[in-house]
């Protein structure tokens, strides 16, 4: 073995001039981690989507629950008029109840 130098290269065929450009931003940031890939959608047009659809969901279950708090007063609200019209109901049966009492005893006397 002698005084030979060896001179080692790698060869890349351009795709177009995006990727081309690309690759030298690339290589201008210095090397990567191993496994790290570029991803072919920037992740923005995936971002912003997702970003709305939760933002829709969001609403969604509010104004889900804005309606049950609403129902569930509502439905209080009604069981207390149901509440106060069955104690009326019973005080006007007991009051006629009595007016017959005192009529018959009214009449026996």
């Amino acid at each position: 073995m002698g005084d030979e130098e060896i001179t080692y290269t790698t060869v890349r065929f351009p795709k177009s001039s995006d990727l081309q450009n690309q690759r030298r931003a690339d290589d201008q940031q210095g090397p990567r981690e191993p496994g790290h890939r570029e991803s072919s959608v920037p992740w923005h047009f995936i971002a912003i989507p997702l970003g709305i659809l939760c933002s829709i969901l969001l609403v969604t279950v509010a104004v889900l629950v804005a309606y049950i708090f609403q129902y569930s007063q509502e439905n209080h609200e009604l069981q207390k008029n149901l509440n106060n019209a069955d104690q009326r109901n019973t005080t006007m049966q007991n009051n006629s109840c009595l007016n017959e009492t005192l009529r018959k005893d009214l009449k026996s006397s």
